[in-house]
């Protein structure tokens, strides 16, 4: 039982307190009432207390702690300058709307999308600039420091083998259950393959003990309620070692960004390119209250409970996701890249059969959330006040800043994550009753410094409308520097825009039409590529998808617009009400959809939602949306929906922190299946263990891919990739050899001397049998090559990260003529040098490696296999080249230091040429002529068969400059 302060009448809980005091206007019933609140944790002492409401009029709010509390928490919170006040402009439902003066024409916004697919025009920095590395010196990779080159192990230590190894790392990556693994793991199997390991429990073994990578570690947090036995426990990881895994990982050196900049459409700087978090107000903003040279870490959040059990059981849990602003949103949006990892998970207590009421319950899960939140979060504190010096992936160090920046949540956990009761708005001030019926003023909408809405953000000169608050005491925002928890609440198109207004759009078209008649209009379409077929119809749907409500969305319209219910048997306004309503819905969806904005296409959603808003009530007149019994005004608002009034903060998000694709929750539904529902299907079920042995699978995994990643480097992996079919599937002998076509002249006896010493052949045998012809006429050759090998321009960073993959095209083919193929002009004969590693492994230097010109990649027939080789298997792909002197400290350039290669020539003038297999190839090189007094006769095709000595470009890329200073 609760009482009223004011007028001491008894009410059963909170809620019928709260409805008491919202309705009634006299004084002593508005300035206190009293809810009970009990929580104790093991960490802070939550006792028991009473917190004490303020109110200032009928709607004005004040959060639990008094007004002086509220007060300090907004200035802690919110901008330094603050918004606009609201203002409301509401709709005539009976007549149409009106477009505002100073709004937008069609005609003006003609050309607004095509400018996207544009790069910027122009590009403002910040200034003074941000981002400064404080130490311009790198050091080495941490795959360096990790394993030494010189290190006597095999690189697959502590695994016998690389067949061991991938044993292991089949176990592991494809997840078979243990019991099937096992299995696998029969004693004879392990001793002819030689494995290190004879079941799951040893491989367990070696993974958690003997790989040389670290992960990051699990923390285990109990709380406990007070004066019962009820616990809960929190498992998760330290924030500040997770932040600099993702700051410090070198696979992101390209991509990471330092600094907040302004793009621009044109010169002029007119119109406001809006794409990555970078692009944004915030960022800008935020920079101008920060030290000169600071490097912002935009902290972005995702926390969504989640249904680990099939078919029965009601286990969730309740995953929290990192990720940083400074990655592009194409690596956070893929699970694959792991620009986001996992915190940690949440408890999801019920506090169900312990003597508390269901308000109570309530109350004790909402706290219980901002708790653990702010465990986790305190550690940030006190870098985001003072900075603090971490090594970024570029290698370079800054002083750095780690503020929340973005949460990614629907709106129930929005509105947990913001305090705010359900039903209200979690970014604004409006008053509840009006949500819905808003329209957006004449506000200058392009000037970010003086935008306002209906319903602007939260600050401390304007308070919040009635009890929009939960009484939470210690929100985990509180403390936070230069968060604002309300301006981080971006909008969700998943749940909002598909799984909200729309599938609420379905429900109302089959009020209006009938669901029979809306399934035909589905049925009926003719099949079209790109445009999925409900040959059932649509209301039929169960658990409808995020995809399955886009396929609805292309098709709906037409839908509409054919339907006779829509055009004959009602009134024509009505009727085109309803197909303008639908049609400015999906107008604002795919505008909002965009991922790219600019300022002009911003004005497009503002444009869409008046349109909507001036043809919704035709849903009322059709009977689509009802007024329900609980309603007893006879003036009541009929849209006073949640994710409806959420379309007003679209625009203000975008022109914030970019296009709303960088929030969107289904990059966290994403991960659910990896890090939350596999790792619980991988566990026992149980109650008291599960949760742990998801971590440790977690875990596991995560070493995996580390201890993939240290190998690569090791080994310096090179990748060659080919075309799946070969150019040139049958090209004859005779063509490689004529110095008109391909000009391989010693292919022949190269072939056959790289094939006698495959064999173990004698010098004076391969002498005698050099010249012997081929017992095939004809090869598969491929004109191009990529390789890819592990970068070596990689500076160090404590996190060790994956370095990023280099990247390089070698071409050797002849000229071909337009026509020749699917050429659509004529082609010049291009054969490229590349850098050719010396030793078996890894080449770490210049005298690991040779130069060579590639001539011809090839492969050798089936029927040519067994001739050249034997038994044994052909080391296809081959490659022929020309060599060049060997590049040495002591053969340099006495002006640039530029290493001197020299064309090889055999006593008959030929060059000297071998073939070697493709492997062995690293990359491409770039020789540049030294000019001689024939230099007059040279052209960008020729120099490299008319120049004798070049110099060795080290400057081709930061790749080439390691390989090579």
């Amino acid at each position: 039982m609760v009482c009223c302060a004011g007028c001491h009448k008894h009410f059963d809980d909170a809620v019928g307190l709260r409805r008491h005091v919202a309705h009634r206007k006299d004084t002593a019933c508005s300035t206190r009432f009293r809810v009970p609140l009990q929580l104790q944790s093991s960490l802070e002492s939550l006792a028991e207390v009473e917190t004490e409401v303020q109110t200032n009029g009928d709607d004005a709010f004040v959060a639990p702690g008094g007004g002086e509390r509220l007060a300090s928490l907004r200035r802690r919170c919110l901008p330094a300058q603050p918004t606009k006040g609201p203002t409301l402009d509401f709709i005539d439902p009976n007549g149409p709307a009106k477009i505002q003066e100073g709004q937008p024409h069609e005609d003006d916004l003609s050309e607004a999308f095509s400018e996207l697919g544009k790069p910027p025009a122009s590009i403002e920095q910040f200034s003074p600039p941000a981002g400064q590395p404080v130490s311009p010196i790198g050091v080495r990779s941490s795959f360096q420091d990790t394993v030494p080159p010189w290190s006597s192990k095999s690189p697959y230590h502590p695994f016998r083998s690389r067949l061991d190894w991938l044993v292991g790392n089949w176990i592991k990556s494809e997840s078979p259950s243990q019991a099937a693994a096992n299995r696998l793991l029969d004693p004879e199997i392990v001793a002819a393959l030689g494995l290190s390991f004879k079941n799951c429990y040893e491989l367990n073994n070696i993974i958690d003990n003997e790989l040389p990578v670290k992960s990051l570690k699990w923390y285990r947090t109990e709380l406990r309620l007070q004066d019962t036995q009820e616990t809960a426990v929190l498992w998760h990881r330290n924030v500040m070692e997770a932040i600099q895994l993702l700051y410090g990982d070198p696979r992101f050196s390209k991509d990471m960004k330092f600094a907040p900049e302004k793009q621009y459409i044109d010169e002029l700087k007119e119109y406001r390119l809006l794409s990555e978090m970078w692009t944004g107000n915030w960022w800008w903003r935020l920079q101008t209250r920060l030290p000169a040279g600071a490097t912002i870490i935009p902290l972005i959040l995702g926390s969504d409970k989640t249904l680990l059990t099939q078919h029965s059981g009601d286990r969730y849990g309740y995953p929290l996701y990192l990720s940083i602003g400074n990655l592009p949103k194409s690596i956070r949006r893929s699970p694959s890249q792991r620009g986001t990892v996992l915190l940690g998970y949440l408890p999801t207590n019920k506090f169900e059969g312990i003597g508390l009421s269901e308000e109570s319950a309530k109350l004790a899960r909402h706290r219980l959330f901002h708790h653990c939140v702010s465990h986790i979060l305190k550690d940030t504190i006190p870098a985001a006040k003072d900075g603090v010096l971490w090594r970024g992936a570029d290698g370079l160090i800054r002083r750095c800043y780690p503020i929340l920046g973005a949460w990614m949540a629907d709106y129930p956990e929005q509105c947990l994550v913001t305090c705010t009761r359900y039903l209200r708005c979690p970014l604004g001030n409006i008053n509840y009753r009006h949500m819905g019926m808003e329209l957006i003023g004449n506000e200058a909408l392009l000037d970010d410094e003086q935008y306002a809405h209906p319903c602007a953000i939260r600050d401390q000169e304007v308070t919040t409308a009635a009890l929009s608050f939960t009484p939470i005491q210690n929100p985990f925002f509180a403390d936070l520097p230069h968060a604002q928890i309300h301006s981080s609440m971006y909008p969700d198109l998943l749940h909002q825009l598909l799984q909200g207004l729309l599938k609420t759009q379905l429900l109302w078209l089959a009020d209006i039409l009938g669901k029979k008649e809306l399934d035909h209009g589905f049925q009926v379409l003719p099949p079209t590529d790109g445009a999925r077929l409900f040959e059932k119809g649509i209301t039929s749907l169960v658990q409808t998808s995020g995809e399955e409500h886009k396929d609805i969305a292309r098709v709906l319209l037409g839908v509409i617009c054919s339907s006779i219910q829509v055009v004959e048997r009602h009134t024509d306004q009505d009727g085109k009400c309803v197909i303008g309503g639908i049609a400015a819905l999906l107008d604002f969806f795919y505008t909002a959809s965009l991922e790219t904005h600019s300022e002009r296409t911003v004005v497009l959603l503002r444009k869409a939602l008046l349109k909507f808003h001036a043809n919704k009530e035709a849903f009322v007149r059709l009977g689509a949306r009802k007024r329900k019994e609980t309603d007893d005004e006879e003036g009541e608002n009929l849209f006073r929906i949640p994710k409806l009034h959420s379309l007003v903060h679209y625009m203000r998000a975008i022109l914030e922190g970019g296009t709303l694709d960088n929030w969107d929750t289904q990059i966290t539904e994403g991960l659910h299946k990896s890090l939350a529902k596999l790792p619980f299907r991988e566990s026992s079920g149980r109650d008291s263990t599960s949760m742990q042995e998801m971590a440790v699978w977690v875990s596991r995994h995560e070493k995996v891919a580390a201890f993939e990643a240290l190998l690569a480097w090791k080994l310096d992996v090179v990748r060659q990739s080919l075309a799946t079919k070969p150019t040139f599937p049958a090209l004859p002998i005779t063509e490689i050899v004529d110095p008109l076509q391909w000009g391989c002249l010693d292919f022949v006896a190269a072939l056959r001397i790289f094939a006698a010493r495959r064999s173990g052949e004698t010098d004076f045998h391969i002498h005698q049998t050099k010249a012997d012809p081929l017992r095939f006429e004809r090869v598969q050759v491929w004109s191009k090559c990529t390789f890819k090998s592990r970068a070596r321009a990689v500076q160090h960073d404590e996190s060790g990260g994956l370095p990023p993959v280099h990247s390089s095209v070698a071409h050797a083919c002849r000229a071909r003529r337009k026509g020749e193929g699917r050429l659509l002009y004529d082609h010049p004969a291009r054969f490229d040098t590349v850098i050719v590693c010396d030793k078996e492994g890894r080449c770490r230097g210049v005298e690991d490696i040779l130069v060579a010109r590639l001539k011809l990649i090839f492969r050798v027939p089936d029927e040519g296999s067994a001739s050249l080789f034997g038994r044994r298997q052909a080391p296809n792909p081959l490659a022929y080249v020309e060599w060049f002197t060997r590049p040495s400290k002591q053969a340099v350039h006495h002006a640039s230091g530029l290493h001197l290669v020299h064309r090889v020539r055999g006593a008959n003038g030929r060059p000297i040429a071998s073939v070697i297999e493709l492997r062995a190839v690293m990359r491409n090189c770039m020789l540049q002529p030294i000019e001689t007094q024939h230099a007059n006769t040279w052209t960008s095709d020729t120099v490299l068969d008319l120049c004798e000595s070049f110099l060795l470009n080290k400057y081709l890329d930061r790749d080439m400059f390691t390989l090579l200073v």
